[in-house]
């Protein structure tokens, strides 16, 4: 093997990384393509999918190398996205030599974690704002704070007995939903659904729906149709998991016993704000992002994106309108903080949206299955599907409309003249 084929193999191990770690598939398709270019190549192309990378690179002398790799499985892992797109932006400017290159490569795969106490404090966390975000007491917190803690220990178990994912998301549930009513039926907590619901929402597949949506505006049907139907399979197995302890439980009394508190607008933001922050710290905890400048910014830009939802839905009474127009905020805010702190708008992008998923919704939906309440079960489906995409719309709108002002504004400095660096073209 020359040495273009190992320096070509590199790239491919730089692009490994990323799509193991949660990157969309146009950022490790352009990464690994201007890396080659880089690197001497004339021309590159890459086509990437979720279980497969294909690079073909022409070099100087017109010969052509043609390089796969095999994908097996995902480990999300923010801190690797972004170290992998560092290098890459050192690359563009400076290539360095072969041995080098894999050095700096090989460090990367083995970036340390955080220590295990650290995602398992996250997850209780997580679950614990997340059932005081949705009306649950001090109790139903400590209880959904509980089954977070528990939810780490079930999933840490079954991937080292290698649990298939979807196994293991169907298990995770139905073992949680017996621990919240059982807490209930105990007399610790007074909600088993403001709990559940709480534990629910560190289950969601939050960044594998992102990026889904993103790697279809991209242009990439295949991988983004493709996530987008392991997201939703996902999401169908916590369905499942709850709603079998749910109707095993049907008609015991363990349903939401405590009324709705009308406060008003100021009095749900001043009741929300400790909430927000630490669901959107905590997820960012668990996909392995580090810094405290990203901490601090997706921390309040989800405060301010669960805000103006409030404040829409408080004044229109309209949840879908309220999701669209938090969601363009928060949109916005994440393309802000990404070319600010110079790193991927994923890794900002999904602790900030999280407390606008609407988990809560869902919950309903499947109680109201369960219960053979066809009428609130249809209407909490048809809001839930009317939430998401909603969602979906505001996301797809924002990056495009940014997507074209970025190409707007390459056409008036004449970047396509040059190539240029990420910022030229409207990489993040």
């Amino acid at each position: 093997m020359d040495n273009r084929e190992l320096i070509l193999e590199a790239i491919l191990d730089v692009g490994e990384i990323m799509l193991i770690g949660g990157a969309e598939v146009n950022r490790v398709e352009d990464t690994v393509a201007r890396m080659a270019m880089a690197y001497g190549y004339r021309k590159a192309d890459v086509f990437v999918t979720p279980v497969a990378i294909v690079a073909t690179a022409r070099d100087g002398e017109g010969e052509i190398h043609t390089q796969c790799r095999r994908i097996m499985g995902t480990s999300p892992d923010l801190k690797k996205v972004e170290a992998c797109n560092a290098l890459s932006r050192k690359l563009c400017r400076e290539p360095m030599e072969l041995e080098k290159l894999r050095d700096v490569v090989e460090k990367i795969r083995h970036i340390p974690p955080f220590p295990a106490w650290v995602p398992f404090l996250a997850y209780g966390v997580m679950s614990g704002s997340f059932s005081l975000l949705f009306g649950g007491g001090a109790a139903d917190a400590f209880c959904a704070c509980v089954c977070g803690l528990l939810l780490w220990l079930i999933q840490w178990s079954c991937r080292r007995l290698r649990m298939q994912d979807m196994v293991m998301t169907l298990f995770s549930s139905m073992l949680l939903g017996v621990a919240a009513v059982g807490m209930v039926s105990l007399g610790i907590g007074q909600s088993a659904d403001k709990i559940i619901i709480g534990t629910i929402m560190p289950m969601i597949p939050g960044l594998a729906l992102v990026t889904a949506l993103r790697d279809m505006i991209n242009g990439d049907l295949t991988s983004g149709v493709t996530g987008l139907l392991a997201a939703l399979v996902r999401a169908m197995m916590i369905a499942v998991g709850f709603g079998l302890v749910l109707w095993w439980w049907k008609g015991r009394g363990y349903q939401d016993r405590i009324p709705v508190q009308n406060l008003t607008t100021a009095q749900q933001i001043l009741y929300s704000a400790l909430p927000c922050i630490g669901a959107s710290a905590s997820c960012a905890v668990t996909f392995h992002v580090t810094g405290f400048r990203k901490y601090v910014a997706l921390s309040l830009g989800g405060l301010f994106g669960y805000v103006i939802y409030l404040l829409v839905y408080n004044s229109l009474q309209n949840p879908v309108t309220a999701l669209v127009i938090g969601t363009l905020f928060v949109m916005s805010c994440a393309e802000l903080i990404a070319r600010v702190l110079k790193t991927p708008i994923i890794v900002v992008l999904v602790p900030m949206l999280i407390p606008l998923i609407p988990g809560g919704h869902l919950y309903y939906t499947t109680v109201n299955l369960v219960q053979a309440n066809t009428e609130e079960a249809a209407y909490f489906l048809r809001l839930v599907a009317s939430e998401a995409g909603g969602m979906a719309f505001a996301i797809i709108l924002e990056t495009s409309l940014t997507q074209l002002i970025f190409r707007i504004g390459k056409h008036r400095r004449g970047a396509g003249k040059n190539g240029g660096s990420y910022e030229k073209n409207g990489q993040n």
